[in-house]
């Protein structure tokens, strides 16, 4: 009895093998990956086969990662103005420009208070719901560029913000942590940029714990944007939240950064008051964050 419950959880607590191969290489857009429940499964072999699955498909998620003059290059390139969210610019220009050739990508904004949009995709008279196969990252689309090229290279910064962040004001604030960043070139995995986001798998919540969580240790240190600096919307987000829990729980470094206009504003406010930044984080309230 002792030796099913144990597989039982074991397999409970994992996914299954051949979901994080899947993962891994590249077979599951579009599905919906599910824990496969193995319980007669010997517990030592199959944890360790898992967590290799887990280690290969956490290397594949955070495998891209650009620096900054990437993120800067986005503006230009596609007039992105200072009122654009980055919710906005993934839409409406990201995706629409990692496409397969022949097929468009129609972004219709849903929502215009949360910036959420609905996707459908052309090619021809053929209209669906469904990214084509073929689809690619941006990140993919700057390592075939050969001026952008060296722009791609491994992240050692997991950035985490909010999507409703305006997203000229985000890379000014990742451009002020690059200047004083002391290690090695920072390099951002920033979530639209790094991974194809026409991909539609919808990860159990083992996913988030095994693979996400490994993803942010190999990446080693996570970047906050914080904006506005005394009630900062990444705190009030579960998402972010989560990420940060996932930094404390495998050790990786944590950092904030401000744009130039609330680094002037929270320096003023520290001076007079030395608690302030405390303050911010003791309200954090994790049962009424939104989503």
């Amino acid at each position: 009895a002792t030796a099913t419950a144990t597989a039982t959880a074991t397999a409970t607590l994992n996914l299954s093998v051949r979901n994080m191969s899947a993962f891994a290489s590249g077979e599951t857009k579009g599905q919906s990956i599910k824990p496969l429940v193995q319980p007669g499964a010997a517990s030592g072999e199959t944890k360790g086969r898992v967590d290799l699955a887990i280690r290969q498909a956490a290397a594949k998620y955070a495998q891209d990662g650009v620096t900054i003059e990437a993120l800067e290059d986005l503006v230009p390139t596609y007039n992105i103005t200072p009122d654009m969210t980055t919710s906005d610019v993934c839409h409406t220009y990201i995706k629409p420009c990692t496409t397969p050739d022949g097929w468009e990508d129609i972004a219709v904004l849903i929502d215009p208070d949360k910036r959420w949009y609905k996707h459908t995709y052309q090619k021809g008279e053929e209209l669906c719901d469904d990214p084509p196969a073929g689809t690619f990252s941006y990140a993919e689309k700057l390592r075939r560029n050969p001026d952008k090229a060296g722009w791609v290279g491994t992240p050692n910064h997991f950035v985490s913000h909010a999507w409703n962040y305006k997203f000229v004001d985000v890379v000014v604030a990742l451009r002020a942590y690059a200047d004083r960043y002391n290690g090695e070139e920072a390099v951002f995995w920033f979530d639209c940029v790094s991974i194809d986001e026409h991909a539609t798998q919808s990860f159990p919540q083992e996913w988030w714990k095994t693979v996400f969580q490994e993803s942010i240790r190999m990446i080693g240190h996570v970047v906050m944007v914080l904006s506005p600096w005394e009630n900062p919307i990444p705190l009030t987000r579960a998402w972010c939240l989560w990420e940060v829990y996932c930094c404390n729980v495998v050790g990786a470094q944590f950092s904030v950064t401000l744009g130039q206009e609330e680094r002037g504003r929270f320096e003023e406010a520290l001076c007079e008051d030395s608690d302030v930044l405390l303050d911010a984080f003791a309200g954090i309230d994790v049962a009424n964050a939104d989503a």
